[in-house]
């Protein structure tokens, strides 16, 4: 038992004293990560808090809402609006959550404790961090899967590697596995970032990342032969759906996408320098978003006019 207490110890982060307490157990309540936010650690500017929803809308997750709208058998442009309604919806919370964090400077796990009282909080912050882990999960097998087009485009001789590895129960191959953990591993670094050294890696992907959704829009819009052929497409619900109910899953899945912002976009705002137009710039929330979903729809109706199949 001392072996796994001396590894406890080694491991378990130990909280700073906070304003209001005192070291040890009452660290619980107040400490350096719980305490609002003093001013001079405010460095983010109105347009990083906007430029964070550019890089939040260039995220896979918001290009698979709608190509699986489109998959559903909804015209792209009914798949937009959808999108457009669920955006909005979302926007309302969100907009309360930065105000709230912008405003106090608090975060997530001390606004909850308004609902669920000191210890019920806790309640909340598992089943965020539960949720966390599963998304963590979602978005590194989507980077797995680049991972392994990437090496397959470099090495085609990877397509065939251990395929009879492990067995079709399995679900996932010995390739798939290998790119899982390559991706998994590379972004282990940037868990130790701050939230203040976060905002220069979203500059960095709204300066990189528009120049490639600008060159897929354009080459999917090309290779389909324009507009016409694309919002032509006629709506065909399968599976015994209505149109109202598959326009509906849309917008829940629009919501569910940004979800999270809804609840804890204090967690970021917090740290914003101009509390009012900070809040204010999650009006950019619907825009940025909705736009990349539009690139989603498109490519999706595009590879059905290119390949004869959605892909």
């Amino acid at each position: 038992m001392w072996k796994l207490k001396t590894i406890r110890d080694h491991i378990a982060l130990k909280p700073e004293p906070g304003s209001f307490t005192a070291e040890g157990e009452s660290a619980r309540w107040s400490n350096k990560d719980l305490d609002p936010v003093l001013q001079e650690n405010k460095k983010w500017e109105w347009y990083h808090v906007g430029g964070f929803w550019i890089a939040e809308g260039f995220n896979i997750s918001q290009l698979e809402t709608a190509s699986s709208a489109v998959a559903l058998g909804l015209n792209p442009g009914l798949a937009i609006v959808a999108c457009l309604v669920g955006n909005l919806l979302v926007t309302i919370p969100t907009c309360s959550s930065a105000y709230i964090g912008s405003k106090f400077g608090l975060n997530f796990p001390v606004l909850s404790r308004a609902s669920f009282g000191l210890r019920g909080a806790y309640v909340a912050m598992v089943i965020r961090g539960v949720v966390c882990v599963i998304w963590m999960g979602v978005q590194s097998s989507v980077g797995g899967n680049a991972v392994r087009c990437m090496i397959e485009a470099i090495w085609p001789s990877f397509k065939h590697w251990h395929q009879d590895a492990l067995p079709e129960s399995a679900a996932i191959s010995a390739a798939d596995l290998l790119c899982f953990s390559i991706f998994w591993i590379a972004q282990l670094p940037f868990l130790f970032l701050t939230i203040n050294a976060l905002r220069w890696m979203f500059i960095i992907k709204i300066v990189i990342m528009p120049f490639f959704g600008v060159a897929l829009f354009t080459w999917a819009l090309t290779a389909a032969h324009g507009w016409g052929p694309l919002f032509d497409m006629p709506t065909r619900i399968s599976g015994g759906w209505t149109v109202g109910y598959a326009f509906c899953s849309t917008i829940t899945a629009a919501i569910s996408s940004n979800a999270t912002f809804a609840i804890n976009m204090s967690d970021i705002t917090r740290f914003a320098h101009d509390r009012h137009r900070s809040w204010l710039a999650q009006l950019m929330l619907p825009v940025c978003i909705t736009l990349t979903e539009l690139l989603g729809a498109v490519m999706a109706a595009s590879s059905q006019v290119i390949y004869g199949e959605l892909q």
